[in-house]
């Protein structure tokens, strides 16, 4: 983040946050360089947890489609 908020801004982070209001850092935040570290990182992120989602569903899925085989092949008894 550092790297980007020099890179992008001119703005050396650690001596500036101090002065920084939270809303002006956030705006810088929101708009840095959409290809610079912290994008790539988020969009990691997000990358991870969605196939972490997908994962859970597929399982979930399998779960429910061999729980309805079972109930419907197993043989009565009595």
């Amino acid at each position: 983040m550092e790297a980007d908020f020099q890179r992008d801004y001119g703005i050396d982070l650690v001596t500036e946050l101090p002065r920084l209001t939270w809303r002006k850092f956030l705006v810088l935040y929101r708009n840095l360089n959409p290809f610079g570290a912290v994008s790539n990182r988020v969009q990691a992120e997000m990358a991870e947890a969605k196939q972490k989602e997908s994962e859970e569903s597929a399982e979930e899925q399998a779960n429910a489609f061999f729980s309805q085989i079972l109930s419907v092949n197993t043989p009565m008894r009595g």
